[in-house]
């Protein structure tokens, strides 16, 4: 999940909407800025990751990793953006 909202908020949606359980890896901006491609890719792919508190330049990076990086992964069947109501 990636999202603009603030991370405890970002959590409770994605329980709300079944997305994730109560385990899931919440990542802000400045942990996102510390880490490099290899690490990001890691990290998606550990399981259920909200991205909270995310900027457009933040949003596209983590998009782009998941085409470039990750594209063929069997642990990423979709990706998929949606804005809701």
């Amino acid at each position: 999940m990636i999202t603009g909202d603030a991370g405890r908020t970002a959590a409770a949606i994605a329980r709300q909407i079944d997305l994730v359980k109560d385990g899931a890896n919440g990542i802000e901006t400045a942990e996102l800025d510390a880490m490099n491609d290899r690490e990001l890719t890691a990290k998606i792919l550990s399981g259920a990751v909200i991205f909270a508190r995310m900027t457009p330049r933040h949003k596209m990076r983590i998009v782009s990793v998941c085409r470039t990086k990750i594209r063929g992964s069997p642990s990423l069947v979709t990706v998929s953006m949606m804005r809701l109501p």
